[in-house]
């Protein structure tokens, strides 16, 4: 029987999106470079994560958030800053602009996804603050519904830059004068003890300073 004490497990949570980001790359890396501790890996919604991240029944946290300095009682450390921007067909009257607004955005018929409701809000606040009433036609839980309407036609939608890079050949990412950014962060509570959400951090950091590998 041996004395050596084994790691605890890393409890680790992620709101919707993010599962089609590096997620699965920091995963395996985690995996590779710490393979003593067990990965327990949980999707929530970003409400449910901020509230098991708080009572401590998720030791790290892989969410979006509008301040870089991260949700109340919770410590943080920003992997990226992420511009939002307009995701359309390829043959949509916007892809051939030089320059494209939030004013001409919102003019759009417009298929929102309300799953990453930081994205969802942040585009809210910012149709408030200038004055802009947005069009929307349409509303989805998941990212891939919204696109999948995209595809077909319905309208445009509007993600977070590093989220629409995974959408496909076949959708154009278009810049959007006016269009805040979310934070992609790593969030626990300051108190939580355990090594591991030191060791996830780190090597999330790295991924992100690395061509093709960022979160």
């Amino acid at each position: 029987r041996s004395n050596r004490s084994e790691p605890q497990p890393l409890r680790l949570g992620y709101t919707g999106a993010l599962e089609v980001q590096g997620l699965p790359t920091l995963i395996q890396q985690f995996r590779i470079h710490h393979p003593g501790y067990l990965l327990d890996v949980q999707r929530l919604s970003l409400e449910d994560l901020i509230t098991s991240l708080q009572v401590g029944q998720t030791d790290a946290g892989l969410l979006m958030v509008s301040n870089p300095k991260g949700e109340p009682g919770l410590a943080c450390k920003v992997l990226c800053e992420d511009p939002l921007c307009a995701v359309a067909s390829p043959s949509h009257p916007l892809v051939l602009r030089n320059r494209v607004y939030l004013r001409d955005v919102v003019r759009e018929p417009l298929i929102l996804c309300t799953g990453e409701p930081i994205i969802y809000d942040r585009l809210m606040d910012c149709c408030r603050e200038t004055g802009l009433s947005p069009n929307i036609v349409d509303r989805h839980k998941m990212v891939e519904s919204a696109l999948l309407m995209v595809r077909a036609g319905a309208g445009i939608t509007i993600l977070s830059e590093q989220i629409s890079a995974t959408t496909g050949s076949n959708l154009l990412r278009i810049p959007v004068q006016g269009l805040p950014s979310v934070f992609l962060t790593l969030s626990w509570r300051p108190d939580n003890e355990n090594p591991g959400v030191a060791l996830l951090a780190k090597l999330a950091v790295q991924m992100d300073q690395k061509p093709g590998q960022g979160l």
